[in-house]
């Protein structure tokens, strides 16, 4: 084979072998991805439970159970969208903090897109809306508390000027007391830890497992008097230690439940410890209003402390319950709630509940129905000219609506709007006068001044 025929046979491999390695790379190199597919809207009737709250007069904030997965939301003027404001995730909801010059009395819409599950979006349209924001009340903090223990821990003397409280600072129980007066503050944590009630300015009703050194055991427990000045305590009665009610101190009486075995109720005197009894069969004990002070009262009926006889100030057939009863007017208002079960239309919320009001046993006001709303009505109310005050919360539903204080006119059976408020935690109110509401709240009292 001449060197020519060998370099040409030569080429012709190194060719071969090029291309058969071009070959390889392109049968080896993996395909380009293919572009995902575009997301597909869906637009549904149906609307998720919401709540919105009016934060300024240009801002508003929606909040949205988790499980719906909204990631946006759009706001709407007719046709035209006039933005576009992202979802996060605060205190376990779904949060679309929304910011934008609202024109009063204008209506507005909203789009509600959920984030995309398996290529699908879901949008809710929320109509008619109107942004309203009125504030016309102040507030202003008169006690800090680090942690609230609920509505059996604190009480306002029959004077009332002053409120205890039980505060929990870092596992260390002391009650407080807050003169209603000047503002002033002492504290104490000897006060043996129980329900609380006040008996006066300076002495307090507690409970306790024990007394000058005796354990009684079982259901019972010890209701004492405390005095805070002495730091003596005097037994009053045995009560029951998990299951007891035990009202508030009206005219030196209060209502109580005796340990399970036999489980009566009994109307107690502080001026001589005399007990008028009733059993178990005649009284049932989870319906000793515990919340109430102005009256003693069990189920819808008043208990008189001096006799300890039941007069009914609402029809026996009503089940609404008893929230106060004005003497000045002779005005009894009233809650009602009832639960909405799985099948219920809208199938959202828990529980329906309305307003009423009786005069004289006779009623003359029943608000509508709401889903989701409680009421909470000022004790020791002052209604003046025929007009109450109080604050109404709404939860979950899917309708607009405001949470705040409102004004009851009882002239024209028509709520005005006073001032928006809005909280997650419970409130009780004490109005004083027509201008002053003392209010305790989870993180402390507030003195609310009303124009």
């Amino acid at each position: 084979m001449s060197d020519k025929t060998y370099l040409v046979r030569i080429h012709h491999l190194l060719l071969l072998a090029a291309l058969s390695f071009t070959a390889c790379s392109k049968h080896d190199t993996t395909p380009a991805t293919p572009p995902a597919p575009p997301l597909i809207y869906k637009y549904t009737a149906a609307i998720p439970p919401f709540f919105s709250t009016p934060l300024a007069t240009n801002q508003l904030q929606l909040t949205f159970p988790t499980s719906y997965h909204i990631a946006q939301v759009f706001l709407k003027k007719d046709t035209t969208v006039l933005g576009q404001f992202p979802v996060t995730r605060q205190s376990g909801n779904d949060n679309a903090n929304i910011t934008y010059p609202f024109e009063p009395g204008q209506q507005y819409s909203f789009i509600v897109e959920s984030a995309p599950a398996d290529g699908i979006v879901i949008r809710y349209a929320l109509r008619n809306y109107t942004h309203t924001y009125i504030t016309s009340f102040t507030f202003q903090q008169l006690l800090s508390l680090t942690q609230s223990l609920g509505l059996n821990e604190f009480d306002i003397s029959p004077s009332r000027k002053t409120l205890f409280i039980t505060d929990d600072e870092h596992n260390w129980l002391i009650t407080k007391r807050l003169s209603l007066t000047d503002g002033s503050i002492d504290s104490s944590s000897g006060v043996p830890y129980g329900v609380l009630r006040a008996i006066s300015d300076s002495e307090l009703l507690v409970s306790g497992s024990s007394y000058n050194g005796r354990f009684p055991g079982g259901d019972t427990a010890i209701l004492a008097r405390y005095n805070l000045y002495t730091k003596k305590t005097s037994f009053v009665a045995f009560v029951s230690a998990n299951y007891s009610r035990i009202s508030r101190i009206i005219d030196n009486h209060l209502l109580i439940t005796q340990p399970l075995y036999p489980g009566n109720s009994q109307l107690i005197s502080l001026v001589d410890t005399s007990t008028t009894t009733y059993p178990y069969s005649s009284v049932n004990f989870v319906l000793i209003g515990t919340n109430n002070f102005d009256h003693l009262y069990y189920r819808n009926q008043i208990v008189d402390p001096i006799t300890g006889t039941f007069h009914n100030l609402i029809p026996a057939t009503d089940s609404a319950g008893i929230e106060v009863t004005d003497n000045a007017t002779g005005y009894t208002i009233t809650s009602w709630y009832s639960p909405i079960f799985p099948d219920s239309v809208p199938p959202v919320g828990y529980y329906k509940s309305h307003l009423g009001v009786y005069a004289h046993g006779n009623s003359i006001y029943q608000s509508n129905n709401l889903t989701n709303c409680s009421f909470n009505i000022p004790r020791q109310t002052s209604i003046t000219n025929n007009r109450l005050v109080f604050y109404e919360s709404f939860g979950w539903d899917t309708t607009f609506h405001i949470s705040g204080y409102y004004q009851l006119d009882l002239n024209t059976k028509t709520t005005t709007l006073l001032h928006c408020y809005s909280t997650p935690y419970g409130t009780e109110d004490f109005q004083l006068d027509p201008h002053t509401i003392i209010s305790v709240h989870a993180d402390g009292v507030y003195r609310v001044t009303l124009p």
